[in-house]
């Protein structure tokens, strides 16, 4: 009974960290600015000549490359001048400036960084998926690692924001959305590890 109402929590925080961004992106999508998600990354890194700029227009979603410290925009924010663009711009420049050996760590398992992680989503499965003491020992050090992931991705965002350092306070606000998302995130799989535990404590 106890795994079950844990498993549900964990759904919901999830569903509230996904719609977060969906609700987001709705919103300001129609707020314009003057300037485009191209003009807003090299206005950031205008200083920093070592970081460039594409946009990738097969791409689904807008992401930074570590391992090539590539800020890849999609057309739609590449081109876009909507509040939402503009924030998924700055957050992704904010990457390129941080100056943290954490980068180091994660460019071991991953290239790329978006501003949401689809590691929840698949916790959950895995999450649902487990129902006994023997997988939930297997799948715990599967989440102490999702976990290990997004608190470092979470000190990343933190310091990413502060890089950034706008004055507009619509963009501003959109990724602090972005940071919070991150956080839901990380307390969920908190919430999923409590799961296997009380699975393999037989609680």
């Amino acid at each position: 009974m106890i795994s079950y109402i844990l498993l549900i929590i964990s759904i919901i925080l999830v569903v509230i960290g996904y719609l977060l961004l969906i609700v987001s992106y709705f919103t300001n999508k129609n707020k314009k600015k003057d300037i485009t998600g191209a003009d807003q990354v090299q206005k950031l890194l205008i200083d920093d000549s070592a970081i460039n700029l594409i946009e990738d227009k097969e791409a689904y979603f807008s992401h930074y490359n570590i391992k090539r410290n590539i800020v890849k925009l999609k057309s739609k924010t590449y081109n876009g001048r909507d509040v939402f663009s503009l924030a998924v711009a700055s957050f992704l420049s904010g990457y390129s400036l941080v100056k943290n050996n954490i980068f180091n760590y994660i460019a071991f398992i991953f290239k790329e960084l978006k501003i949401f992680s689809f590691i929840p989503f698949i916790t959950i499965i895995m999450s649902y998926l487990v129902s006994n003491s023997g997988d939930s020992k297997i799948a715990i050090v599967i989440f102490i690692v999702a976990l290990v992931y997004l608190y470092l991705i979470n000190s990343i965002n933190t310091e990413a924001i502060d890089r950034v350092k706008l004055n507009d306070m619509d963009i501003n606000k959109v990724m602090s959305i972005f940071n919070k998302i991150s956080t839901i995130f990380f307390i969920s799989i908190l919430v999923q590890m409590l799961r296997l535990i009380v699975i393999i404590l037989n609680i």
